[in-house]
């Protein structure tokens, strides 16, 4: 992937002019997650910061809880304008195995990040795979966007193949649709469907499902009774890497951004990206 110019996210601004009437938009993500992802201070600092009146929108104090679209609200932080400048960044990549799907880490484990070489911008995963899960992942600087796409309320999506140790008579497999008891209440696949058994008399198939619970295939999966020996999401949101090896990124074209924010109901301008 060809290097961008880079646009600093941060930016010395003139003390706004009193008496601004503008208010944050009614839609969007709230405040201090905007913050945080711009890398300004961790999300409780953020409310702190909030909470001191350190931080303007549209010239206003505002409260925690606030919600704002950066692309349209100014948001300035002890003077400093965050959100505006950075240019929009759309990837998809192929997570392998053995990387955690975060920027960063105090354990010293692969992050997704050393992944992305060449690309300047601070972007950051749109909703997260286990470590030991590989497939698509989106990475963006896109909060409202990313926001949207991992929003239980919008079913987004996720397809996923699934290799079991083992192979669940047919009447426990599909209780995996019909809904199965976790420890954070019922899940339930929107579709299953079994794909091959190996040789081994070991289970492939593929399940759909459209929220993003911590590790919910696998408990799905050893609700039944059957461990998970090879986890891969092949699709998101319809997109795919199927063109791409593990490790591998690529931007998402137009026609891709444009279908995600039809998909969760937002406008979208090309001069976004």
């Amino acid at each position: 992937m060809a290097n961008q110019d880079h646009k600093t996210s941060f930016t010395r601004s003139k003390k706004p002019k009193s008496g601004s009437k503008k208010k944050p938009s009614q839609e969007g993500v709230r405040l201090q997650k905007v913050i945080a992802q711009a890398g300004v201070a961790s999300r409780r600092k953020a409310e702190e910061m909030i909470e001191e009146g350190r931080v303007l929108v549209n010239g206003n104090p505002v409260s925690v809880g606030t919600k704002v679209n950066p692309s349209v609200d100014k948001i300035m932080v002890d003077g400093l304008v965050i959100g505006q400048a950075e240019e929009k960044v759309y990837l998809r990549l192929y997570k392998p195995p053995g990387y955690l799907t975060s920027m960063k880490d105090d354990k010293g484990r692969p992050l997704v990040g050393d992944l992305l070489g060449g690309v300047p911008e601070r972007v950051f995963p749109v909703g997260r795979l286990d470590y030991n899960t590989e497939g698509v992942l989106l990475l963006t600087n896109d909060g409202i966007l990313s926001h949207a796409l991992t929003h239980p309320s919008n079913q987004i999506h996720r397809t996923y193949h699934v290799k079991l140790r083992g192979n669940p008579p047919t009447k426990k497999f599909m209780t995996l649709q019909s809904g199965v008891q976790l420890e954070d209440g019922m899940a339930r696949a929107l579709h299953v469907e079994k794909i091959r058994t190996t040789k081994a008399g070991h289970l492939w198939f593929e399940m759909i499902l459209t929220e993003g619970r911590n590790r919910e295939v696998r408990r799905m999966c050893e609700a039944i009774g059957h461990s998970v020996t090879r986890l891969l999401r092949v699709n998101f949101a319809n997109i795919n890497v199927d063109d791409l090896l593990p490790g591998e990124f690529a931007p998402l074209t137009q026609d891709q951004i444009s279908a995600l924010y039809t998909m969760v109901q937002l406008p979208y301008h090309p001069s976004q990206s």
